[in-house]
């Protein structure tokens, strides 16, 4: 076909393959080649060529040399009434819209309401990822297999088709930490807030037929024997002690594994009735039969209560300045005091006996201490043997002493240190 050749107001038509050589074109209009004129042509590239009426200037279509290009500027819109179909792949070098032509992100998919899918299929098995107009962004295997999170090489984490979550593991419960690096694996809950309000650990138990006793949450710890069998060595446990609205009261009970068997608490703290008060229970006395020795300063306390310290180890105080002290020292030497001016009271139902191994009960060294009060000392004293050395006897009245001499007893004045020599009579048995 020469070049500029022209059928004013007439159809061209072609039954078999045209061919244009380079710079040659066809058109159609009033006049070849003006701003009236529709037409394309082949550059020296190949590239197919389409004149825009309104500048005049020619867009590209295609390259057949190179790779196929449509348009020649970035703010070309290239549109198709129809399917688009690449058969080997396709490169889009900056954003793609799907449902909007303005897209934000390298992929945009919009839908003015209901769901916007993205779904990725292999053979019949596909998950999707959707969002709802309401927000709410949803997951989706929907061929009842796991969701699973890889970094470059390996497993992190994974979603079970039955909701057990797995953190380096294949989870057997609803939620499922491992890791072998040391010291871990850790489970964080960390708090950054500037005020007073601590991150929280919450165990809720919601049922309509609460009862007291019931479990609410437990802590257990598991390890290993030697026979490499799992274990329970150790829990917390915490219950619904009374659940009377308005009166509540709740338990938590600490137990450790014990030759084998770890089903009783060691420590119980208790709410019992009274507001403010509560106890602390060492031992399992609802199961019986159970012991717990508590220790302070020493290892293996061998009776219920042990105290081990170098110094003073009870002291039980009324305030800051009214206490009483209980120390012990070398070779098992006792002190029971009491501070300020405090009086010690031996208050019994029964008998007082004092049972001393070395058969002596002492006063102090420097012999300062009576029997009774000042003004009125013992009235009668009843007693099988006593042994002693010289018996004072002193009050408001008088001031004597009875002396044993080798063959005779002695009394003395010690007012006027005038001795009286006693005349026994020896009588028969």
């Amino acid at each position: 076909m020469a070049e500029g050749y022209m059928f004013n107001d007439s159809a061209l038509f072609l039954t078999g393959a045209m061919a244009l050589s380079q710079s040659a074109y066809v058109s159609w209009g009033a006049a070849v080649n003006d701003s009236t004129t529709v037409g394309f042509t082949q550059n020296a590239n190949g590239t197919l060529l389409f004149k825009d009426n309104a500048t005049g200037s020619w867009t590209e279509l295609g390259n057949s040399l190179d790779n196929t290009i449509l348009g020649d500027a970035s703010s070309d819109i290239i549109t198709v009434n129809g399917q688009l179909t690449a058969s080997v792949g396709g490169y889009f070098a900056d954003k793609v819209g799907i449902g909007t032509a303005s897209p934000a992100k390298n992929l945009h998919v919009y839908g003015a309401s209901g769901e916007v899918e993205l779904r990725m299929q292999s053979g019949d098995k596909y998950s999707s990822i959707i969002q709802k107009d309401n927000a709410e962004l949803i997951i989706q295997n929907a061929s009842n297999g796991h969701i699973m999170f890889y970094d470059d090489t390996a497993e992190r984490m994974r979603i079970d088709n039955d909701g057990k979550v797995g953190i380096g593991a294949v989870p057997d419960e609803l939620l499922h930490l491992k890791s072998s690096t040391s010291a871990k694996p850790v489970l964080l809950i960390e708090n950054t807030n500037a005020d007073a309000v601590a991150s929280e650990l919450k165990f809720l138990k919601s049922t309509t037929d609460e009862a007291a006793k019931d479990d609410i949450g437990k802590i257990s710890f598991y390890g290993n024997d030697a026979a490499n069998s799992e274990s329970q060595m150790a829990w917390i446990l915490g219950e619904n002690w009374t659940v009377d609205s308005g009166a509540e009261e709740g338990a938590l009970h600490f137990g450790v594994a014990s030759a084998g068997a770890n089903s009783v608490s060691t420590l119980s703290l208790l709410g019992q009735g009274t507001a403010k008060t509560t106890y602390a229970i060492f031992g399992d006395p609802w199961e019986g039969n159970t012991t717990t020795n508590v220790g302070i300063g020493v290892a293996d306390p061998d009776a219920l209560l042990e105290i081990l310290s170098t110094s003073t180890q009870q002291k039980w105080s009324y305030d800051t300045d009214s206490f009483a002290t209980l120390t012990v020292a070398d070779s098992s030497h006792t002190t029971l005091a009491t501070g300020e001016s405090g009086n010690l009271t031996l208050d019994s139902a029964g008998d007082i006996i004092l049972d001393p191994a070395g058969s002596d009960v002492l006063p102090p060294s420097d012999n300062t201490v009576n029997l009774g009060s000042a003004s009125k000392r013992w009235d009668h004293i009843h007693t099988v043997d006593i042994t002693t050395g010289d018996l004072h006897m002193k009050n408001d009245r008088g001031d004597w002493t009875i002396v044993e001499e080798e063959n005779y007893l002695c009394v003395v004045n010690n007012r006027t240190n005038k001795r009286y020599k006693m005349m026994l009579e020896e009588i028969e048995d």
